[in-house]
């Protein structure tokens, strides 16, 4: 037996739980039944029963909730929605919200703020709104870290909504001051409040490394060829001296 009313996120990691286990949902008769639905691709092993098939996934225009209860439509804006679930969101029709200066559509799609469906629009010096969401982890040894998640409804890589003043504002360029990652455009704000390149980016070389490099590496080879000629050379002369002499001896 099961209560569909235990049905919860986990206050740390805000996993959803419920009275059934991982592979069924709790229906609304209160018992258990396998899952309908799955949102994932590709499922771990521990998540397959061989008693059970693999749940499906949902066509085009549903999601599977949290609960996987079976496929549901995609919810309007204006809707509601669960945690961090942007896939449960109907986008919106093409041209219909706002697009950067370089007229990339980076607010294509619709997100999930505060349990509710709305476009990924708001544009700079716009009101706005944020979600902070806080994840509790525990590392080997029992101690518990925390990690800050901020979301918005700001233009995807145009700007970041300032919790204190509700505004959408222009993402920071690199070496200046800042509060969180997802204030620079590079995303990494380091231990001194400074937008930095993030570790992982790639190595932008100049050209002229380039072309030192290159004409470091002609230059050794061409003084290896020399080199190589000139023992060549000695070789041979050499060769040709102890041949005349035994000729000459001869």
């Amino acid at each position: 037996p099961c209560d569909t009313n235990n049905d919860h996120l986990d206050a740390d990691s805000k996993a959803f739980v419920t009275d059934c286990d991982s592979f069924g949902y709790c229906a609304i008769n209160g018992t258990c039944l396998p899952r309908q639905c799955r949102r994932d691709e590709y499922i771990l092993s521990s998540l397959v029963d061989a008693n059970s098939p693999i749940p499906p996934l949902c066509p085009p225009g549903s999601f599977c909730p949290d609960s996987a209860s079976g496929c549901l439509a995609l919810v309007p804006v204006g809707g509601k929605c669960q945690l961090n679930r942007d896939d449960e969101c109907q986008p919106p029709i093409q041209n219909i919200v706002s697009s950067d200066p370089y007229d990339q559509m980076q607010a294509s799609a619709a997100i999930c703020l505060l349990g509710t469906c709305m476009y990924g629009n708001a544009t700079l010096g716009s009101a706005c709104i944020s979600e902070s969401t806080t994840y509790v982890g525990y590392d080997i040894s029992g101690m518990s870290f925390s990690n800050q998640v901020v979301r918005d409804n700001c233009i995807e890589n145009q700007g970041y909504c300032d919790q204190t003043q509700n505004i959408c504002l222009a993402l920071k360029s690199l070496s200046s001051s800042c509060a969180a990652d997802r204030e620079c455009q590079s995303y990494n704000c380091n231990s001194n409040n400074e937008c930095v390149i993030p570790p992982e980016s790639a190595i932008h070389v100049a050209r002229w490394i380039y072309v030192l490099v290159g004409l470091g590496l002609s230059t050794a080879m061409a003084t290896i060829l020399a080199i190589l000629i000139l023992m060549h050379n000695r070789a041979q002369n050499a060769h040709r001296i102890m041949l005349e002499e035994y000729y000459k001896e001869q």
